[in-house]
């Protein structure tokens, strides 16, 4: 292990990638409405297709679609002696500061930042709304099984892919891209925190995630 590794001179830099995959969770929606548009297999009016096609569907799928598009290969999460860091470029999007209380769990779920987290009235119906949450979670578990396929026919694929840190309301969702990128990860932990991250508990939100609503104005004015 790198029992001597200065992490302030030497940090571990992840390329972030989780908006992509909040993303990959309404590509069969975009594919199903694409088709009734195309086929209209419930013959309904051309209007109120175009009307719903132009219109309505976009705006439904804008708040996914855009910040995947903004921040698609501009992201890194950068973890330190002290501090684990969630960049847009070199705009610190979230800080967790290590020398405070906070939490250590592993997950399969694309949870990176508080504006995730739904309004009340969601989490008041959450019983409801929990088939949904369910449904999710299993397109994601889905989406991730096949881009590992593709990507790398599963020589990188772990089931609880990523590590997810909270501290107050903030979250950090560190996912690794590669399997040497894991094990720097796992011996940052061991390292710094004393926490073997194979042995944390499952993260799993019954309340379901939202877009994300990052305000990078706001930010740059802290």
């Amino acid at each position: 292990m790198d029992l001597n590794r200065d992490y302030n001179k030497e940090p571990i830099i992840i390329k972030d990638n989780n908006a992509f995959f909040d993303f990959l969770l309404i590509v069969p929606s975009i594919i199903f409405c694409i088709y009734v548009y195309i086929f209209n297999p419930w013959g309904a009016n051309k209007d109120t297709l175009n009307r719903h096609f132009f219109w309505l569907w976009p705006a439904m799928f804008a708040p996914y679609i855009l910040p995947y598009l903004k921040s698609r290969n501009k992201r890194k999460i950068v973890l330190t002696n002290e501090k684990i860091k969630f960049l847009h470029q070199n705009l610190i999007i979230e800080e967790i500061d290590l020398n405070k209380e906070y939490q250590v769990f592993k997950t399969y779920e694309p949870f990176y930042h508080k504006s995730q987290r739904p309004i009340e009235i969601v989490r008041v119906l959450w019983i409801i709304l929990l088939p949904l949450t369910i449904f999710c979670f299993i397109e994601n578990i889905i989406n991730k099984f096949l881009y590992n396929l593709f990507q790398n026919r599963l020589k990188e694929y772990k089931y609880y892919d990523s590590i997810i840190i909270l501290q107050d309301d903030k979250v950090i969702n560190i996912r690794p891209n590669t399997k040497q990128e894991y094990e720097n990860i796992k011996k940052y932990f061991i390292n710094i925190t004393n926490i073997d991250i194979e042995n944390t508990k499952v993260f799993f939100n019954k309340y379901g995630l939202l877009y994300e609503k990052i305000n990078y104005e706001e930010l740059k004015n802290e």
